[in-house]
């Protein structure tokens, strides 16, 4: 059963959300159809922002919130080690997160296939999840030189991540183009 929205008990052991009805049997009417329309349109929703530019984009964001979130933490001079500490917390949430919501929501198989073809291809091509270092790189650097904190750790961890993101795009950019050639014939044949 997935919780969506403010919940509350309603007859026959459902629950009546925000958004429309969830449960974990099969119910007939609008509500079903209503939900099953919104949690199709979110997964859509969700899977574009992982295609260009978005997934870009929402990893900066990411990555400019890690020094906020390290000095929240820990204080304003965070050592290298409480850093790495907090953008490893960061990346293991990356990877936990959407593993535990597309367990607990009720997605379409289209959406649920469209992540177990990503996650294929995630294990597969390590450069796929290299690239995905840029986006945090990006804004972490840029959260650096906007704060004018250009020394030290955390300057060179960012920078680390950013060349790591970028060999990553490159290296997948050279090796999407068969993937995506491969993907192509085997849905026309």
């Amino acid at each position: 059963m997935a919780i969506i929205g403010k919940a509350r008990w309603v007859g026959n052991s459902a629950l009546l959300f925000r958004w429309g009805r969830v449960s974990t049997r099969r119910e007939s009417g609008d509500n079903r159809t209503e939900t099953t329309r919104w949690l199709s349109y979110m997964g859509k929703l969700i899977l574009g922002f992982e295609n260009p530019p978005w997934d870009v984009l929402y990893r900066v964001v990411i990555g400019y919130s890690i020094m906020p979130v390290t000095v929240h933490l820990v204080g304003h001079s965070p050592a290298a080690l409480q850093l790495l500490a907090v953008f490893l917390a960061v990346l293991v949430s990356l990877r936990i997160i959407p593993g535990v919501l597309r367990r607990a929501l009720p997605f379409s198989r289209e959406v649920k296939n469209a992540w177990a073809e990503r996650r294929a291809v995630a294990k597969r091509y390590d450069s796929y999840q290299w690239r995905k270092l840029f986006g945090i790189g990006l804004g972490w650097v840029g959260h650096l030189v906007i704060s004018g904190k250009t020394a030290g750790a955390p300057i060179l961890m960012a920078g680390a991540c950013l060349s790591a993101g970028a060999v990553g795009f490159a290296c997948w950019k050279r090796v999407s183009r068969p993937v995506a050639a491969q993907a192509s014939s085997s849905v026309a044949g």
